[in-house]
């Protein structure tokens, strides 16, 4: 497939429903910000583990009086988003939190308003919580229960909602989950890794909390080039790094507890990740990396076993889905890598890239866990994307 042609980019920013800013006495006058006008920069933050980010700046100056800060209110609704050739669509929704004014009074700089803010989900940083979720004697709750509870109960003020989760409910239930001191987001945070998922970031209601499973196996939204354009959606690179490490790598992951009617002891255990993150399978040719790890370090031997025991875990099949959390989070760590290409929207944490032109022990699909997309007005390359990956596999090495 040809790459497409990324000489002109069309932005999308819209305050509080409307492509403008307000400026003037009253707020009578206003600037069209359609297709980018008045934007001197945009940057979008986007990660799997916590809320999405962003900074906007515009020209601050009308005949040389600071007008649009006095327009600039936080806690207004904001969108934003990238395209070539087309109407943007929304990759940001959120909540405008920081209103700041940079002026110089020299003539070749520029005064700038920023906005800066995140995704509604933000909020649930905001303060700390300690609680005991359940009554300690019914077995009649899921961590998704809770959380669908922390959302509907202790965030109404905060207008947040659970969505429809893109998986199935787990089947254990517990008769108490403890909530240490920390943040709602931390404690929800913590429940998504304990189920191997992570937070949907494509609901159409930006209010919308849910979980969703990664999949390695999904159609890629992009290709990362190295050289040849080639492949869906080709995006040519600019800089690349990757890094394989042996650390930390389980050949097994072991996860003891309590059953406290039975009073018996039982041990759940994941010797090798899920299957919907198997970037093994994914691959043709790529081999599991504890698997590596072990032939690197331990010569045939057993391998690193890690072991947790957890107080509140009653069930060994609650056991066993809490081992397959973390042998995934752990496997997960093997191949890592950080590359910016020319500008592309479709890129964002979960999806799927497909790398090309980088070896065989490299070339493959892997997991984008953060993008960062920038568009500055000044930049030799004017919009470009910066994302980091991970994998649980790579090619073979050359003997």
């Amino acid at each position: 497939m040809p790459a497409r042609n990324t000489e002109a980019i069309n932005l999308l920013v819209k305050i509080d429903g409307k492509e403008e800013l307000k400026f003037g006495k009253g707020g009578t006058d206003t600037w069209k910000l359609k297709n980018g006008m008045m934007v001197h920069s945009l940057h979008i933050d986007m990660r799997l583990d916590c809320p999405d980010a962003f900074e906007v700046q515009f020209h601050a100056e009308r005949e040389g009086k600071l007008i649009v800060f006095d327009w600039a209110q936080a806690g207004k609704p904001i969108e934003l988003g990238f395209s070539y050739e087309k109407k943007p669509q929304p990759l940001f929704k959120g909540e405008i939190v920081y209103c700041e004014v940079d002026h110089d009074s020299e003539p070749d700089v520029p005064s700038l308003v920023s906005l800066r803010g995140y995704d509604h989900s933000h909020r649930l940083t905001r303060g700390h919580m300690a609680k005991t979720w359940g009554d300690g004697e019914n077995a009649d709750q899921t961590i998704s229960d809770i959380v669908k509870k922390i959302l509907s109960e202790e965030s109404k003020d905060d207008e947040l909602q659970a969505g429809d989760s893109k998986a199935d409910q787990e089947p254990f239930k517990s008769r108490y989950i403890p909530h240490a001191m920390s943040t709602r987001y931390d404690f929800i945070k913590w429940a998504g890794s304990n189920l191997a998922r992570a937070s949907d970031s494509e609901s159409e209601d930006d209010k919308k909390i849910a979980f969703r499973k990664l999949d390695v196996k999904s159609n890629p939204v992009a290709t990362i080039c190295y050289e040849k354009i080639e492949g869906s959606n080709p995006a040519r690179t600019i800089s690349a790094r990757f890094s394989i490490s042996t650390f930390p790598s389980y050949t097994k992951v072991r996860v003891h507890g309590w059953n406290i009617k039975e009073k018996k002891a039982f041990v759940g255990e994941a010797e090798a990740c899920s299957p919907e993150i198997d970037c093994a399978s994914a691959n043709s040719g790529w081999k599991p990396g504890w698997e590596q790890s072990k032939e690197a370090l331990y010569k045939g031997g057993e391998g690193a076993v890690y072991e947790r025991v957890l107080e509140f875990c009653e069930t060994k099949e609650e056991a066993k889905k809490i081992a397959q959390g973390l042998f995934d989070s752990f496997s997960l760590r093997f191949l890592t890598g950080e590359i910016e290409v020319v500008g592309c929207p479709e890129i964002v944490p979960g999806s799927i890239v497909e790398l090309k032109g980088f070896g065989e022990r490299l070339s493959g699909k892997v997991i984008v866990t953060q993008a960062a997309h920038h568009y500055s007005i000044d930049g030799a390359k004017p919009y470009t994307t910066r994302l980091q990956f991970c994998a649980n596999a790579s090619g073979p090495t050359k003997s």
